[in-house]
C-alpha cells in the first residue's frame, strides 16, 4: 500500500515534465505559422498588384477597346485598394505595421476599389477606354 502514492506522484511528475517540454514547442510552431501566413499574404498581394499592372500596361499598349480577363488572389489582410492616377496600391496590415504594395502603370487606372479589397479569388477584366478623345490612356478594372 505504501507504493501506490509514489506511483501517482511519479506519473504526475512525468506528465508535468512532458507539458513543460511540449508547451514551448507548440508556441514556437504557432508563431512560425503566423509569420508564414503573413509572408504569404504579402506575396499574394504583390502578385495580384504585379498581375494587374502588367495586364494594364498590355491593354493600354493595345489601344482603346482592348480587354483581358484574368484571375487574381486577394489575401485577407488587405485594408485598402487604391486605383488612382497611374498607380495600383494594395495596403496590408502586418505585424511590422502598414505595408504598401505599389506598381506604376502606363495609363490612368480606375475601377471598383471596394470589390477588389474583398479577400478571395477574383475574376477581373482589364479594359482600355478612351473618353472624350483626350489622348489620355485609361484602364478600367472591372471585378466579375
Amino acid at each position: 500500500m505504501l507504493f501506490r502514492g509514489q506511483v501517482g506522484v511519479e506519473v504526475l511528475a512525468i506528465i508535468s515534465l512532458a507539458l513543460v517540454l511540449f508547451v514551448p514547442f507548440i508556441f514556437g510552431v504557432y508563431s512560425e505559422y503566423a509569420l508564414f501566413s503573413e509572408r504569404l499574404s504579402v506575396f499574394q498581394a504583390s502578385e495580384a498588384v504585379a498581375t494587374l499592372a502588367t495586364i494594364s500596361d498590355a491593354v493600354v499598349s493595345s489601344g482603346p477597346g482592348s480587354n483581358v480577363s484574368t484571375q487574381i488572389i486577394v489575401p485577407s489582410g488587405v485594408k485598402r485598394v487604391s486605383l488612382q492616377g497611374r498607380e495600383i496600391v494594395f495596403e496590408l496590415e502586418t505585424g511590422a505595421g502598414k505595408t504598401d504594395i505599389v506598381r506604376m502603370v502606363k495609363g490612368e487606372v480606375e475601377g471598383d476599389e471596394e470589390a477588389l479589397k474583398a479577400a478571395g479569388t477574383r475574376r477581373v477584366e482589364v479594359v482600355s477606354v478612351m473618353e472624350n478623345f483626350d489622348d489620355v490612356a485609361r484602364v478600367r478594372i472591372n471585378v466579375k
